[in-house]
Formats: C-alpha cells, sequence, structure tokens
C-alpha cells in the first residue's frame, strides 16, 4: 500500500461484439478507504472486446495486515445495454500487511534514576510502547551496557519482553542491587536490541538508568593501630563521608584477640554513636586495665559493625590496639637461691649455677656474665683468660624459658698454683622484644668458685736418673775412700715455692 500502488483490472468480451454493452467491476468487501474509487462501468462499443481499468490503492496510513479482496463483475445498465456475464465473474486482490501492522518498539520513558537498594528491594520501570499497528504477538529484547564494571549493581541485566495482540505497553523493571559499596552517581544504558513476530524497534531506542550516589562510607580515620600503656585510654576517632544532611547511628564493639576482656586486659564495650546533621567524626576511647600480671604485647581490635541511612561500613573498618609489654614482661634474672652459689672446683672439672627467671618469661633475652679473679687483700681483676675455658658470655633464654645452667669448665694449665678465688658476676641483661628488656635482679647476681691448691705448689721430689743406678766398693785402699762413698742427686719438680726438707732411708 502506497500511492505508487495500483490495480489494473481487464475485462474481456467472448464471442460476439456487434452491439454496445455495459458491466460493472467491484470490489465488494473492500473499505471506504482501501481505494480511490471502489468500482468501475467498462462501457464496450461495438466491436470492442478488451477493456482495462485501473484501481488506486489508497495510502490510508493505517497498520492494516495482510487482507483479501474480492473483486466480481456485475452487468450495467439498461436491459437492452447489460452485459451478458460469462466465468470467471471474481477473482481475489490481496493488499499485504502496510504501515507497521506489527508495530513500532520504543521506550516510553527515557531517563530513570533509583536509589539502591537496601533492606527495602528498589526498582525502577521503563514503559515499553508499542506503536502504530497492535496485530500479532511480538517480543523485543534488550540488554544494559555501562562504562564502568558496575553491572552487577542492577538486576536483571537482559531479557526479552512479550507483547500480546492488541497489547500497546509493557513494564520493563530493573532493580538496583544492594552492596554497601560506596559509590557515586552510576550510569546504564537499556538498549532495545531486537524484535520477533514482525515489529520493528524506533526511536528512542536507548533509556538512562542512574544509581544516585550511595553508601557513604563511614570508618576509623588513619592511623588505625595504636599502641597504648596499662592505665591508658585506646582513642580512635571515627570518619563520615559524603552526605551529613541527616542524623545517623555507627554502632561498633570490641573483640578479643591476645588481649582478652574475660582476663580484664580491657573493658569491653558495644555501643551506638549519634551523628548529628553536619557532623563528620566521632571520637571513641576504650580503658585499658592495670594489672601487676607480666605480659607481653598483646591486641584486641574495635569494629565498626552497623550504620544507619545511606551509610556503610566501608574502608578502615577495624582498628586495633596493642598493650605494650609491662610488668616486667622480659623477666628479672639472677642466680638460683636456693642452690649453692659458692663451690669447689678442681682442674679438668666443672661448675654449675643455675639462672632464674622471676616475673615475666616473654621474649629472647641473653644475661651477660663475667668471671673476676679475687685477690686476699680484696682487690679483683676481670679474668681475660686462663683457669677457666670460658670467663665471659651470655647465656642466652629464649620465649617462655624460665632456668638456665651456667656451666663453667675448669682448665687444666700444669701449674703449680695455691688456692684461687673467683666471682661469677651476672652484669646485664640485653633483649627482651617485645617489651622493654630483661632486668637483673638487686641481689643474687654473684656466684662464688674456690679452686684449691693444686699441680704441687712445693714440689714433686724424685731420685735423678743418674741416680737410680749407683755402684759403691766395699773395701777400699787407704787414700781411695771416696769410691766406698754413693751420691745421689734429688730433683724438685712442679712447684718450688718455700723451704722442704726430704728424708731418705
Amino acid at each position: 500500500e502506497n500511492l505508487n500502488n495500483q490495480l489494473t483490472v481487464t475485462v474481456v468480451r467472448v464471442e460476439g461484439d456487434l452491439d454496445e454493452r455495459w458491466v460493472k467491476v467491484k470490489a465488494i468487501n473492500a473499505g471506504k478507504d482501501d481505494f480511490e474509487s471502489g468500482e468501475a462501468a467498462l462501457i464496450f462499443k461495438k466491436g470492442e472486446r478488451r477493456l482495462s481499468k485501473i484501481f488506486h490503492v489508497t495510502d490510508d496510513n493505517t497498520p492494516e495486515t495482510n487482507r483479501t479482496l474480492t473483486f466480481r463483475l456485475f452487468p450495467f445498465g439498461s436491459a437492452n445495454v447489460q452485459g451478458i456475464l460469462g466465468n470467471p465473474t471474481e477473482f481475489n486482490v490481496t493488499i499485504l500487511e502496510n504501515d507497521d501492522a506489527n508495530g513500532i518498539i520504543v521506550f516510553a520513558n527515557t531517563s530513570l534514576s533509583i536509589a539502591e537498594s537496601k533492606s527495602d528491594r528498589k526498582s525502577v520501570s521503563f514503559v515499553l510502547e508499542r506503536r502504530r499497528g497492535l496485530f500479532g504477538d511480538v517480543s523485543v529484547s534488550w540488554n544494559v551496557t555501562s562504562g564502568t564494571d558496575a553491572l552487577l549493581d542492577i538486576s536483571p541485566t537482559s531479557g526479552k519482553v512479550q507483547f500480546k495482540e492488541l497489547e500497546k505497553f509493557k513494564i520493563l523493571e530493573i532493580f538496583s542491587v544492594e552492596d554497601e559499596i560506596p559509590e557515586l552517581d552510576e550510569n546504564f544504558t537499556i538498549n532495545l536490541t531486537q524484535v520477533e513476530g514482525g515489529a520493528k524497534i524506533g526511536h528512542p531506542r536507548e533509556a538512562q538508568l542512574t544509581i544516585v550516589r550511595n553508601d557513604d562510607a563511614i570508618e576509623f580515620a588513619a592511623p588505625a593501630h595504636v599502641r597504648v600503656d596499662e592505665g591508658e585510654r585506646a582513642t580512635f576517632t571515627i570518619l563520615r563521608h559524603g552526605r551529613t544532611d541527616e542524623a545517623i547511628h555507627v554502632s561498633y564493639t570490641t573483640e578479643d584477640g591476645s588481649a582478652m576482656s574475660s582476663d580484664r586486659d580491657y573493658n569491653p564495650i558495644t555501643q551506638q554513636i549519634l551523628f548529628a546533621n553536619g557532623e563528620t567524626q566521632k571520637s571513641i576511647s576504650v580503658y585499658i586495665s592495670d594489672d601487676d600480671k607480666p605480659e607481653s604485647d598483646e591486641n584486641f581490635t574495635i569494629v565498626l559493625t552497623s550504620s544507619t541511612g545511606d551509610t556503610s561500613i566501608y574502608g578502615n573498618t577495624v582498628a586495633v590496639v596493642t598493650i605494650a609489654a609491662s610488668d616486667d614482661p622480659n623477666g628479672i634474672f639472677h642466680f638460683d637461691g636456693n642452690s649453692d652459689l659458692n663451690k669447689t672446683a678442681n682442674e679438668r672439672g666443672t661448675v654449675s649455677f643455675k639462672v632464674v627467671r622471676d616475673r615475666g618469661f616473654f621474649g629472647s633475652v641473653g644475661v651477660l656474665w663475667q668471671i673476676y679473679q679475687v685477690f686476699s687483700n680484696g682487690s679483683r681483676h676481670a679474668l681475660k683468660s686462663g683457669d677457666f675455658d670460658q670467663t665471659s658470655g651470655a647465656l642466652v633464654f629464649q620465649d617462655r624459658e624460665q632456668t638456665k645452667d651456667l656451666v663453667l669448665s675448669v682448665s687444666s694449665d700444669d701449674l703449680a698454683e695455691y688456692g684461687e678465688s673467683f666471682e661469677v658476676v651476672l652484669e646485664n641483661v640485653t633483649g627482651g622484644s617485645p617489651g622493654p628488656g630483661g632486668k637483673l635482679s638487686s641481689n643474687l647476681t654473684v656466684a662464688y668458685i674456690h679452686i684449691p691448691t693444686n699441680d704441687n705448689p712445693y714440689g714433686l721430689f724424685a731420685f735423678a736418673h743418674d741416680s737410680l743406678d749407683v755402684s759403691v766398693a766395699e773395701d777400699t785402699k787407704p787414700g781411695y775412700e771416696y769410691k766406698a762413698t754413693a751420691n745421689l742427686t734429688v730433683v724438685r719438680k712442679r712447684g718450688k715455692d718455700r723451704d722442704v726438707g726430704v728424708s731418705t732411708g
């Protein structure tokens, strides 16, 4: 159907043609707007055997499906001129589907915005309009595109909408998805992609959807980690980002770590604070208990759990509190007062003293020791070498180790010596992290060793080698008495101190 379409109807006259005859051609089931004229008279003059009539199809701009019309031949005029009809006297003509009979699918509304869903699921409704014809069942497919990775924020993101015959409007509903991630405005394009059932996609074929800024972040201000001593308060600042035009509540709670509220390391809290209109930050604090129990570094956390309004807990949501090691956590060191701290040791022997770690036993700690030789006049000096295999060193306590034996080996020097006195002194403590480090006790830091006289300081006496086999005469001539005398040599080995008499027999 258009202005250029026309139908030519030809009527033929068979047998005689000796006079004038009239007939009429008429579209018997045509509407008034189907043709410019739905009927026509044909007058056959004498001798005429073929006449044609052009019927112009009217372009009525009315959506229509395929329609079949019947053209029929009728006698026309007075009885003396009416034509006698033969066969066939009618035929059918189909006017094809026209003027978008199945419709043109477009968006009736092209721009909507939506808030992010919370406890109540939020949606928007785009109206799809089927313009022009409403004949037949048709469907249109659609999808959503976005310039970001935000497609997870809406649902569904594609689909198909069905129109039944005569249905003009359908609703395309799209939901926002809750994610509790702070976001600025997010923009999406809904596209009509293809149709089925003979319809077309018109314009506008796209619509815009905006999820408005949402989930303004609630978090701890940096630094979200503090180190405090016992008896102090751990204080943090909570920040509110974004809009502040409504009051909100923020809930938080403490959670045990190595520090435990059941051990009274800190005062547990579960509270809610109010951000009034315009407020962007609030301070909270937790009291750290002060006790006399040796402890290493211990941690617990404060967790932001929920917030009201169009906000979300996001970013620095956990604050960490470290309670510094306290109350001599690395220990106080001394010799064991329940054991003998005054010992005698011989050369090639060993002597040991137990070193005790009181109070805390945390961390790796080194106890430095030194041996001093003590003289009869009361003076002493640090021993550098001799008498002992090792004269100084560090006794290392590992984490949680509470006693260690300091074992000393007495050297063998083969030197004649009188009794000697020594002091083993605990001099210093190193290491002890975490914590302030270990300490020495105010007493029991000195142990004593006595090495008795050794290696024969007065000497060892023996005959000389050449005196072990001596010959002597029994009878001698006068003047040769010396031959009846034996001279034996006695030697003094080792020490040569003092005068010593040796008797023989």
